[in-house]
């Protein structure tokens, strides 16, 4: 019921014709100002995110993000709402029923359009810097599993069920293959430098010497790796716009 209140007051609001129905309107465009503010200030915090994880980011980021945005967005417009239109109290206990009978009830319209207008305008990038002498210890989720090796000699990890296969290039020239405990999030906290092109493949751009197929079904074709490596879609245009123009 209050839900229904609220799109009449904010629906109906123009169409009234008093002395005073324009300030009424103006009042309430105030909850434009509150979402755009919210997103902003949401978008801001991903943007630092996003650069301390040097220009990454997963699924988990993602559902933190959008989550984050609308418990912004609701204590915006609480505010608002309390200290515009009631001159009320702050307190916890009214911010949080605000959020569950006010700002819970949009989330199932909002967040999948929310959702889809960012997957309609974002652009994923590569951007690869490699440091021939860089050292990189990689540590298994057991005690005593640990890998030293130079980044510029990583080639290749992907996930099978709980264990990484990781493929590096030896001192003679050919492949290593290693296998160790752990989730390819995890390794990519390990690997800054390497790229995930695939929901199970993280890769050094640098091995890649051909890609085929298309966005809806591409593969790439790796130095000191026998096998064609997934190209997901959304990761396919901008891997292509990489290898075009690196060195």
């Amino acid at each position: 019921m209050s839900l229904l209140l609220v799109f009449i007051q904010v629906f109906l609001q123009p169409f009234d014709t008093s002395a005073d129905a324009p300030l009424k309107v103006l009042g309430l465009s105030g909850y434009g100002f509150c979402v755009f503010t919210a997103i902003m200030i949401a978008h801001y915090l991903e943007l630092v995110r996003f650069k301390q994880r040097d220009k990454k980011w997963f699924l988990l980021d993602e559902i933190v993000a959008l989550t984050f945005g609308m418990i912004m967005i609701s204590v915006m417009a609480y505010l608002y709402h309390s200290l515009v239109f009631n001159d009320a109290i702050i307190d916890l206990r009214s911010m949080a029923n605000w959020g569950l009978y006010y700002a819970l009830p949009f989330a199932p319209l909002f967040v999948p359009l929310w959702a889809y207008l960012r997957f309609s305008f974002s652009k994923i990038t590569f951007d690869e810097t490699i440091s021939a002498g860089e050292e990189i210890k990689i540590t298994g989720q057991n005690s005593d599993e640990q890998l030293n090796i130079k980044w510029p000699d990583f080639v290749l990890a992907t996930i099978d069920s709980n264990y990484l296969d990781i493929y590096v290039r030896g001192s003679d020239g050919n492949t290593e293959h290693h296998v160790i405990r752990g989730t390819l999030s995890g390794l990519v906290d390990q690997l800054p430098k390497a790229r995930q092109i695939h929901r199970s493949y993280l890769v050094n751009t640098a091995y890649i010497k051909k890609l085929s197929g298309n966005s809806r079904k591409g593969a790439a074709i790796l130095d000191h790796y026998p096998e064609e490596v997934p190209v997901s879609p959304k990761y396919f245009t901008a891997l292509k716009k990489h290898l075009q123009s690196r060195p």
